[in-house]
């Protein structure tokens, strides 16, 4: 019974008709519920808890997803043991959470981004100019939209390689 449709149809069917609110703290308290009914049988909670967890892994409900591993998984991570998948991901949420302050040392730091990029039509002037970073400043004059495409694309580039890669 455990790994047939009973019983994910059966999580489908509550979290989907019988959880009033689509909040996170409302589904949380769905989870909890749900777990509490299979922690008798080893088998059944361990489905039911990978069940959940990749229920709740998308960005919409992260905190489902930290809830369900702080109370039900993180008690069975060893110390300086590998870290498996769900352990990985839920590190990967806390520390890419929006909102959260860069850190250096373990304490909190001003962080800034400055996009020193200036595209003016007028008189045919491309314009990177300096900032405190260091960015040097480079001036073209004969405004193109390929020029424009590319001074973009190197604006994402550094974006993806500071925040996202």
């Amino acid at each position: 019974m455990v790994r047939t449709r009973v019983l994910f149809d059966a999580c489908s069917f509550y979290l989907q008709n019988l959880v009033d609110d689509q909040k996170p703290e409302t589904y949380s308290k769905a989870c909890d519920f749900i777990v509490s009914r299979f922690s008798w049988n080893n088998a059944q909670y361990e489905y039911i808890l990978n069940l959940l967890l990749n229920t709740f892994e998308n960005e919409r409900f992260e905190e489902v997803y930290l809830h369900l591993f702080d109370f039900y998984m993180n008690s069975a991570s060893c110390e300086g043991a590998i870290p498996n998948e769900q352990e990985r991901k839920a590190l990967a949420i806390r520390n890419l959470k929006k909102g959260s302050p860069a850190k250096k040392d373990g304490v909190a730091v001003d962080s800034y981004l400055y996009l020193p990029l200036t595209l003016t039509d007028a008189g045919g002037w491309f314009d990177v100019s300096s900032n405190k970073i260091g960015y040097a400043e480079q001036k073209n004059q004969g405004f193109t939209k390929l020029k424009a495409l590319l001074m973009v694309g190197v604006v994402v580039i550094i974006y993806l390689e500071m925040f996202v890669w």
